[in-house]
């Protein structure tokens, strides 16, 4: 059994580090123990950069967020499909069976039943890690997050004006910057990305 997630938030960092232990052996104990090789490798590569490490650990991500209080989660959203490892380098390009090269998510070997808001955290967090990666200023990471969380209201936007039927008008998000007034759905997202993601960081990941 893990310990708590706020107690272990608000712990030390000895703490932390063995959260993070006890969280992938319970993730990888038995692969671990069946190729442990493979695994020291994984370990390896996951100690290169922040982002590295975000991206082999999503067992960590969902430990840390499956005891978070969600607002936006109930009996329908609680319980929709979700890609279930959505950072920034599960997008690439493909062609669709019309022939057109598409750009899309196109990795669903982890999708399951979840919070919607699962799936926007890790996305959020994961190019903020990149944009620190990439030298980028805080400013441009927030606009980065701040266009993708708007893309995705609109979008759902979309699939929901197509299920009601013609005629059935639906609020769009709008493509400029309204930060005076933003939904609650919205200023949650970018509220997590913080809490979602590691401080600025200042060197290699390591466990």
């Amino acid at each position: 059994m893990l310990p708590n997630t706020d107690s272990i938030r608000g712990g030390s960092p000895k703490q932390r580090q063995q959260f993070i232990i006890d969280t992938f052996v319970e993730c990888f104990g038995d692969l671990m123990r069946a190729d442990a090789d493979a695994f020291r490798g994984k370990f390896r590569k996951m100690a290169a950069t922040p982002f590295a490490f975000y991206r082999g650990s999503a067992g960590l991500f969902y430990a840390d967020v499956a005891g978070e209080d969600d607002p936006f989660a109930n009996e329908q959203t609680g319980r929709v499909w979700i890609q279930g490892d959505l950072h920034a380098e599960n997008f690439g390009t493909y062609m669709n069976n019309q022939g057109v090269l598409v750009f899309d998510v196109n990795d669903f070997d982890e999708a399951y039943i979840g919070h919607f808001t699962w799936d926007l955290k890790r996305l959020a967090a994961s190019l903020a890690l990149l944009g620190y990666q990439k030298a980028l200023s805080d400013d441009e990471i927030s606009e980065m997050i701040d266009t993708v969380i708007r893309s995705y209201m609109a979008q759902v936007a979309r699939f929901a004006a197509d299920m009601s039927g013609v005629g059935q008008t639906v609020r769009r998000c709008p493509a400029e910057k309204t930060s005076s007034s933003p939904s609650g759905a919205y200023r949650w997202a970018l509220r997590c990305t913080a809490r979602s993601s590691p401080s600025r960081p200042n060197s290699k990941a390591v466990l």
